[in-house]
This record gives structure tokens, C-alpha cells and sequence, in this order.
């Protein structure tokens, strides 16, 4: 039987390891667990830089990967930066050997719960809008929680992107978050 105590002394520790670089690692254990609820909802969280919504994002994946565990669901949250999602796809495109394009598209659109960190930071080219638009838009209508932050709120980003689909969907996906400072 899958425990409490099991999670917070074996399984916690080797998550935090697997999931998150040593930056994040080194806050996850310094800063206390906030109060979250027990399901983890999508939510789009923003505030200027410095504000914590990484690791706010950070604490809620955890606290998914936590209820996973503890009523056995099968499957693994990721968290990842909106950049590192197009460096790992372009990767694919000399590399015949490894993942294909449309591989690693179809992970992010269907993992249990997706952190997309610093959402919106540059202007997209039309590829890169497609790709998001393929994977938020799965969620969206597949309903998976998704959780994103970024230093701009929505309606910067819909100018930054030059289009409101994306942004539409991520405000009805969830919670909309403006961090205060603390």
C-alpha cells in the first residue's frame, strides 16, 4: 500500500531529482510546501520576474505527481520551458535515429498534467505557433490540466502572438494567477 510517509521520504526526493533542475531543486527544498488543493486544475500564472511562479508551478506538479502515486494512476507530469519544448523538437529534424517530430508533439499534448515555464517570452514564428496551437488546443478540448507561467498576462501575450486563439484557450483552461510579491 502506497503511503504518505512513503511518498514524502523515498518517492518526493527522487522526483524533485528527475524533474526539475538544480536551481529549482536547491528552492523546492529551502521553501515550504504552500497550502494546495488536492487535484491539481490548470491555471495560467503570471508576474514580473522574480515573483515565484516557477516554483509555485514547480509545488502544484508535485503535488499531482503526489495523488498520482498515491491512487496508483499510471503516467509522469513534466515540466519544461516553452523553448526547451522547440530545441528538443528541432533536434529531431537531422536525427533519423531517435524521436520523431510528431513523437514528441504527441507527449506534451498528452501528459497527465504539462508545466509550460516562461510561456509568451518572444515573439513566435509561424512553425512555433503551430506547435503550440497543436498542443494547447489538444488539451484544451481533451481537457488535460495545463499549467503555464509567464512574466506577461494574457493580453500581452495575444499581442505578442498577434492572434487570441491560444490565449482564449489557456484563460478558459483553468485559474488565471497574478502573483503578488512577497
Amino acid at each position: 500500500m502506497r503511503t504518505i510517509q512513503l511518498w514524502e521520504e523515498k518517492i518526493r526526493p527522487i522526483k524533485i531529482r528527475e524533474l526539475f533542475s538544480s536551481r529549482i531543486q536547491d528552492d523546492l527544498k529551502r521553501i515550504p510546501f504552500p497550502e494546495l488543493p488536492e487535484r491539481t486544475e490548470g491555471c495560467f500564472i503570471h508576474a514580473p520576474t522574480g515573483y515565484g511562479k516557477t516554483i509555485m508551478a514547480a509545488f502544484m506538479l508535485l503535488q499531482e505527481e503526489k495523488r498520482m502515486y498515491l491512487e496508483v494512476i499510471p503516467g509522469h507530469c513534466k515540466f519544461i520551458s516553452t523553448l526547451d519544448i522547440f530545441s528538443e523538437i528541432k533536434s529531431t529534424f537531422d536525427n533519423k535515429e531517435g524521436k520523431t517530430e510528431q513523437e514528441i508533439i504527441k507527449f506534451y499534448r498528452e501528459v497527465p498534467l504539462l508545466v509550460l515555464d516562461d510561456f509568451g517570452t518572444r515573439k513566435p514564428t509561424d512553425w512555433v505557433y503551430d506547435v503550440l496551437y497543436l498542443i494547447i488546443n489538444y488539451r484544451y478540448e481533451w481537457m488535460l490540466p495545463t499549467i503555464f507561467t509567464s512574466n506577461l498576462n494574457l493580453n500581452e501575450i495575444s499581442k505578442v502572438y498577434g492572434d487570441d486563439r491560444l490565449t482564449s484557450r489557456i484563460e478558459r483552461m483553468g485559474k488565471v494567477l497574478k502573483l503578488q510579491k512577497y
